[in-house]
């Protein structure tokens, strides 16, 4: 029997993870359950209309901010299935918290609200490196709604659930 292809590492090798850099995160429900809302196509563009649990963890993402004074979400969409955050961690005097530290406590805030497993294990991530690469991921996170009707995963109704703060800025400001 053939050997197993080798997986591919899921973080960067040799980066700190708790030093200032800008990051999107995908976090993905259990099973990638359709669980915090549904994606109204009426709207323009199309966004999520909230579930009680999405709005969990709208209010979740909103306190990642107060809880830490080094880490700014500059945009974030929420999914059916799944959250995309566009993160940036600021130098600070203090000892920074890492990537997964932000994440873990953040899931673990919207499981103890909801009274019940809400999130599959892990998260992907990706370092942004360029300017362009920041532009690309902003974009991703704002049209990842019309996205999702694009490949036919959209029920519809109601309101818009993207989060954002202004538009695209550079990756090295704020």
């Amino acid at each position: 029997m053939g050997e197993l292809p080798a997986r591919k590492r899921n973080r960067l090798e040799n980066f700190d993870y708790s030093s200032p850099c800008v990051a999107l995160l995908t976090i993905c429900a259990e099973k990638r359950r359709p669980i915090f809302g549904e994606v109204d196509e009426s709207l323009l563009p199309p966004a999520t209309r909230l579930s009680a649990l999405g709005e969990l963890v709208q209010q979740s993402i909103c306190e990642i901010e107060k809880r830490y004074s080094s880490v700014k979400v500059d945009t974030y969409s929420i999914l059916p299935d799944h959250v995309h955050l566009l993160l940036r961690l600021e130098p600070t005097d203090r000892d920074p918290p890492a990537i997964s530290r932000i994440v873990r406590l953040f899931k673990a805030a919207v499981t103890r609200a909801a009274g019940r497993p809400v999130w599959q294990k892990g998260f992907h991530d990706h370092i942004i490196r360029t300017e362009e690469d920041y532009q690309n991921a902003w974009n991703y996170v704002a049209y990842n709604a019309a996205k999702w009707v694009e490949v036919g995963k959209a029920t519809i109704d109601g309101t818009g659930s993207a989060g954002t703060r202004g538009g695209p800025a550079s990756a090295g400001a704020r």
